[in-house]
């Protein structure tokens, strides 16, 4: 007679597996409802190709990492998620976006220059 009882090594495997995909999952979860996580997303997308949107995350994550995020600090993402479009960066409102000119991205200050 067989048993069709899983092996402890299995077993073990298989909560291993679901543990790692959990907290994965929770990962990417926290984030994607982080109100400021998605504002930077949307402020990245508005840049016209690929290496473009993942320098711009790349600085945006280095910004965030190098200071504590407040509650006021979410709220005000969650407010801007509301009016911030491509087309309001484009057309330098950056109050749209919760941003002020102190704290505009340094590429746009950059283009700025070229421009003039």
């Amino acid at each position: 007679m067989t048993s069709n009882a899983p092996t402890a090594p299995a077993t073990k495997l298989h909560w291993v597996t679901l543990l790692v995909f959990t907290c994965g999952l929770g990962v990417i979860m926290g984030s994607a409802c982080d109100p400021c996580v998605q504002l930077t997303n949307s402020i990245c997308d508005c840049e016209p190709t690929a290496n473009g949107k993942l320098a711009c995350r790349q600085e945006r994550e280095l910004q965030r990492s190098q200071r504590e995020e407040s509650l006021a600090d979410t709220e005000m993402c969650a407010t801007a998620l509301e009016t911030c479009t491509c087309a309001a960066i484009e057309n330098n409102d950056w109050a749209a976006c919760g941003m002020t000119r102190d704290t505009v991205p340094d590429t746009e200050e950059l283009e700025e220059e070229d421009g003039s």
